[in-house]
């Protein structure tokens, strides 16, 4: 979550950041958008599921966006999320395929290549992500298998 504040409004317009920013997530994304809005004055719209964790709603919050509680699952608080950006004008940061996000998720790598060399993760996605900064930035030759 940390990680992709770093990236996730460089891109905005003064005319976007006035309007604010639109996303969706059960979790740590929604708090890295709210974050990363609210430390740069960016009004955020973080539609949820009504199954997300209570702590997770409160953290966003806690954060400084204002929290959209939709009935139903992700797809559902995407669909809401969509829609409030057109209605409102609103810039969508999409939770996992944003430029800006992947580039700030993907600077996980260098800190596992820095304090756990010998890591190993399960995850494809975040493990994809994690190769690809890391070879932005290392010679490293990345290998990939599935099974």
């Amino acid at each position: 979550m940390w990680h992709m504040t770093v990236f996730l409004p460089p891109h905005l317009t003064d005319e976007q950041k006035k309007k604010g920013v639109i996303s969706c997530s059960a979790g740590n994304h929604a708090q890295g958008v709210a974050l990363s809005a609210t430390r740069q004055g960016i009004k955020s719209y973080i539609c949820i599921p009504s199954i997300a964790p209570l702590s997770k709603i409160e953290a966003t919050r806690g954060y400084g966006g204002e929290v959209i509680i939709v009935d139903g699952t992700f797809d559902d608080a995407q669909a809401k999320a969509y829609e409030l950006q057109k209605e409102r004008d609103l810039t969508y940061v999409a939770p996992f395929d944003d430029e800006y996000v992947l580039s700030g998720q993907g600077t996980i790598g260098l800190e596992i290549l820095e304090q756990l060399p010998d890591v190993r993760d399960g995850n494809k996605i975040l493990t994809w992500k994690i190769c690809l900064k890391t070879k932005t930035y290392l010679k490293t030759k990345i290998i990939g298998t599935s099974q």
